[in-house]
């Protein structure tokens, strides 16, 4: 662009409007002093981006690495938005997978009720999204009230269904025990009386009819350290790092694998 004959060679200056400062700036500083000290949770997504449009394999790897040791149950949600918004379609499957690994504490986050619809449903289609069916109702309805205040509607069952559009049938209504079926969503007017009773009819009668919901579990998050793979909730022993070799029993919700065994979140 400087020194062939496109027109920018002529101008003064080069507009990149599609770049943030910031991004732009970290890619520079890269190239130029291998540094990437001003990195930071609210720039990386758009410096990935940065990176990829300008072909530099190894600063996408070194920004995915990035995101990876900065996840934590509190910012994921908001890195998750950013995300989507970049089209960082690296980030967003470090988002997800760290997300269906730990989804029974993010979704009860105080960002979660103010992720955008589409946002919702990412998580929602998950078949690996390692939380309880009656959580994941709840905060549902809590994301459905919240778009309701919003949009400055009655928090009625209508207006809330109107606002989820879609998203309601991602919930697996029909794995809710009757008594969850019973104190959620049959009070909660979120559902209609025919699908109520659709629901109870799918839990109690020989012929079932069919639902709008699904009605498969699902299956649990997988952890892989070399050739063994571990679900999410599994008990295993292991020999702990600092003690030789005492083997306790521990329920695995996160991991890591050290030369000793593993380091559990």
């Amino acid at each position: 662009m400087f020194h062939g004959a496109l027109a920018e060679n002529s101008d003064k200056n080069i507009d990149i409007p599609d770049d943030s400062p910031d991004a732009f700036s970290n890619v520079l500083n890269f190239l130029y002093m291998d540094s990437l000290e001003n990195l930071t949770v609210d720039n990386v997504c758009q410096t990935l981006m940065c990176a990829d449009k300008y072909d530099l394999p190894l600063l996408v790897r070194k920004c995915s690495d990035f995101v990876s040791a900065q996840l934590g149950r509190d910012n994921c949600l908001n890195i998750l938005q950013t995300a989507v918004e970049c089209h960082s379609e690296i980030n967003i499957r470090l988002c997800l997978e760290f997300i269906d690994h730990t989804g029974d504490s993010v979704i009860f986050t105080e960002p979660f009720p103010f992720l955008a619809l589409t946002i919702l449903v990412m998580i929602l289609q998950r078949d690996t999204l390692s939380a309880p069916v009656f959580s994941i109702y709840m905060t549902v309805e809590r994301w459905a009230q919240e778009a309701c205040k919003m949009s400055k509607l009655d928090f009625t069952g209508a207006n809330q269904r109107l606002l989820l559009g879609d998203a309601l049938f991602l919930v697996r209504f029909p794995l809710l025990s009757s008594t969850q079926l019973a104190d959620g969503p049959a009070q909660s007017g979120l559902l209609l009386p025919s699908e109520v009773q659709d629901l109870y009819q799918y839990r109690f009668a020989q012929k079932k009819p069919s639902l709008s919901f699904p009605t498969k579990p699902r299956q649990s998050a997988a952890y892989r350290v070399g050739k063994t793979v571990f679900q999410h909730g599994e008990q295993v022993c292991v020999k702990e790092r600092t003690r030789g070799q005492i083997w306790n029993p521990m329920v695995i919700v996160g991991v890591q694998c050290f030369s000793y065994g593993f380091q559990f979140q």
